[in-house]
């Protein structure tokens, strides 16, 4: 039994009480005795009255040299730290701070002691700590799951939660990570044990992705396939519109497709085919149910490959469900790596790769990108809707920007400023904005913005639409303000409508090769961008030159054979020991490979890799 003595009396200290209580009955009913015993507790602001039951005391009344150790349960705990650091009190020896309290129970060896006790195990006694360490954790676990008793069932979440936080703290070697994960999926299942992964190392993906091991899928037989597909919704957004036109092509072809999303909601989606089935698996992520609704459809349905196009944060945890379910993955990248390895995610990326058998990027140097660093890509354009009706656009002074508002891809913020200098120009201007804001704050600053430099008369918010075709038609101008784009569906339907484009430079789209139908500007230059529309706006030979460029530029963009790519894809996932080799053209990218090689290993001090 450890004694202990809590600074604090609030909603901090109650959150620890509570923790402590879980424990301690834990303790009373499995190991004879309570695990901590608190003596009392210390606040500046009461001396008098019980706090769960123990005494409250002023820090003036403790000579706090006696006292046992201490849990400073604070949120502001700066001045109490200089306090016992003049008494020369040692952090972690004689005292905890509140940003540490989640770890306290994982220092705690009388918890381990206890446990092993109280499951009858005798500790393996070896120089090498994390052998004996894995060795102990791993004969835990495997005992706890023998254990048939309903008491024990109240705290069994509980246990495995310490289990893992300790060998999360104490095991640094790879492969002993992926014992602890062996055992702890033999003993409580995939599910419960993906579940755990998730509530403890939350959004810490490239630390979870080292407790989960890879299981080889192989699938040979693609005569009859069904196809699992994912994404968070589809509605609102570009990755959503391709999934609505990737599913029939999938159709056509004889797949079956099942289509799992977070939610259902009919009247904002975008059209698919009633062939389609859909398996809604709800919001609740860190929870059995999902995995068990992914499970059941997977069994139900017998589905063959599963195409996964979220590719970031928490999608790892579904990526490592269905790996473990022996289905071949694949990952389609609606990115672009630069985003990653500048922004400094790319052990997050990396990770989601590590179950992706197979992954689809949206341009050729994507491509490469990966195939370097030893990821099985192919380059996929995205479907495009060959139903667009050619138009000519509106030769009055109406500029359109057409995406989902946010700001940290798509710079919406820049807008104003940009209308602003137009104005100053045209100042009967009218720019329509068509899309749903990721939050109710983003819009209201953007119209206060707006509102702000007096623009309230020359800009229209439309919301979301499903079918977006008469914005184009009024439309002379399209902008695009985004710092990158993946694919771009707003560049296909402004080319395919053959109206003129105004955007930030993205040379890297594969729509943007031959560098027709748009003028480019450096990225956050807003007057360069103003003056590009208004030089489109005020001559109409250039409206027209640009006009006829895009019409040619998309249709030969709009001959690629999309099916036929993506059954290559699945043929990579089946070719496990299949080795990337580069053609001699790729391999004349020296520059590139060089440059890219800097920019990982440099991410790699940070991160771990594929």
């Amino acid at each position: 039994m450890k004694k202990i003595v809590v600074w604090g009396t609030g909603k901090k200290a109650t959150k620890f009480m509570e923790t402590v209580n879980r424990w301690n009955e834990f303790g009373a009913l499995f190991c004879k005795e309570p695990i901590f015993e608190i003596e009392f507790f210390i606040d500046s602001l009461k001396n008098e009255g019980l706090f769960f039951n123990k005494k409250i005391v002023l820090p003036s009344e403790v000579d706090l040299n006696i006292v046992p150790f201490i849990v400073v349960a604070v949120v502001n705990d700066r001045d109490i730290k200089e306090i016992l650091d003049t008494q020369k009190l040692r952090l972690y020896k004689d005292y905890i701070l509140y940003g540490d309290i989640s770890n306290f129970f994982s220092l705690e060896n009388e918890i381990c002691e206890q446990i092993c006790y109280f499951l009858d195990i005798t500790s393996t006694k070896t120089t090498d700590l994390e052998t004996s360490v894995c060795s102990q954790l791993k004969m835990i676990i495997s005992n706890i799951k023998l254990i048939q008793n309903e008491q024990f069932e109240k705290y069994k979440d509980m246990i495995m939660e310490w289990i893992l936080r300790r060998a999360y703290i104490l095991i640094r070697d790879k492969s002993k990570k992926l014992e602890i994960a062996s055992v702890f999926m033999e003993s409580i299942g995939i599910a419960q044990y993906n579940v755990l992964l998730e509530k403890f190392f939350q959004t810490y993906i490239t630390k979870a992705a080292e407790w989960m091991p890879k299981r080889k899928c192989i699938c040979n037989d693609y005569s009859k396939k069904v196809i699992g597909l994912y994404y968070l919704r589809l509605y609102n957004g570009g990755v959503e519109r391709v999934i609505s036109r990737l599913i029939p092509i999938f159709i056509k072809r004889g797949y079956k497709v099942i289509l799992f999303t977070d939610e259902i909601d009919e009247e904002k989606e975008y059209p698919i085919s009633n062939e389609t089935i859909r398996v809604c698996l709800g919001k609740k992520y860190a929870s059995q149910e999902r995995y068990e609704k992914i499970m059941s459809a997977i069994k139900c349905y017998k589905i063959d490959i599963f195409c996964y196009h979220a590719y970031a944060g928490r999608a790892l945890y579904d990526l490592f469900f269905v790996n473990q379910q022996g289905i071949p993955i694949v990952v389609e990248y609606h990115n672009i790596f630069t985003v990653n390895v500048f922004e400094m995610s790319f052990g997050e990326a990396s990770s989601i790769c590590k179950f992706a058998d197979a992954l689809v990027t949206l341009s050729k140097i994507d491509a490469l990108f990966w195939r370097f660093i030893g990821v099985k890509s192919i380059y996929i354009p995205n479907p495009t809707d060959t139903s667009l009706k050619n138009v000519m656009g509106c030769q009055d002074y109406n500029i359109l920007w057409i995406q989902r508002i946010n700001q940290s891809q798509k710079q919406v913020l820049d807008l104003p400023d940009i209308l602003m200098y137009i104005t100053e120009v045209l100042p009967n201007v009218k720019l329509t904005i068509v899309g749903e804001s990721d939050t109710p704050e983003l819009e209201n600053k953007l119209r206060y913005m707006f509102s702000e430099r007096g623009l309230d008369d020359n800009v229209s918010f439309e919301g979301y639409k499903k079918n977006v075709e008469q914005y184009y038609e009024k439309a002379a101008v399209v902008l695009i303000t985004s710092a990158f784009e993946g694919f771009s569906m707003v560049i296909y339907e402004s080319k395919k409508y053959g109206i003129p484009i105004v955007m930030y430079e993205m040379p890297y789209l594969e729509m943007l090769k031959d560098r027709k139908g748009y003028i480019e500007v450096l990225q956050n230059d807003k007057r360069g961008f103003a003056n590009a529309v208004i030089k489109i706006l005020c001559d109409k030979d250039l409206r027209r030159k640009l006009s006829k460029e895009a019409k040619e530029s998309i249709e030969q963009f709009s001959k690629d054979n999309i099916i036929e790519k993506w059954e290559q894809a699945f043929r990579i996932c089946s070719d496990v020991d299949n080795k990337i080799v580069l053609s001699d053209e790729e391999l004349k990218f020296k520059e590139i490979q060089l440059l890219l090689m800097k920019s990982i290993d440099k991410v790699k001090q940070n991160y771990s890799g594929i």
